[in-house]
């Protein structure tokens, strides 16, 4: 025995109407469907705007300022670590390498020990 069968699928709200679904009735009473759907993912037209890292450059850099308002605080080092973590741009503060205070062009442990020895001096 073969049956035609239209669903309505609600989906976050879009409400979307598919139709002409055979199924087939086996003998032990089960449904095995001859068509499955699938819904395709349809990709965002506006593209995400990359972010652009904002250049902080200071005398007190290489003392472990990472933010060059003179001093080494934890400001710093939370700067650090999020640049650390990141892998050199903190999304979070929109920043771009201001931990690199060894100027090696990466922000590693060796930035964390030039900040470390700079702490609060």
């Amino acid at each position: 025995m073969q049956k035609t069968l239209t669903l309505l699928v609600v989906i976050v709200g879009i409400v979307v109407l598919i139709s002409g679904i055979n199924l087939t009735f086996a003998q032990s009473n089960t449904l095995a469907p001859s068509v499955i759907p699938t819904l395709t993912p349809v990709p965002s037209a506006t593209p995400t705007p990359a972010i652009t890292p904002i250049p902080r450059e200071c005398s007190t850099k290489v003392f472990g300022d990472a933010d060059c308002d003179g001093q080494t605080t934890a400001d710093d080092y939370k700067y650090w670590l999020c640049e650390f973590i990141e892998g050199g741009v903190c999304k979070d503060i929109n920043s771009g390498r201001w931990s690199d205070f060894f100027r090696d062009g990466k922000v590693d442990m060796v930035d964390f020990e030039v900040y470390r020895r700079n702490f609060y001096k």
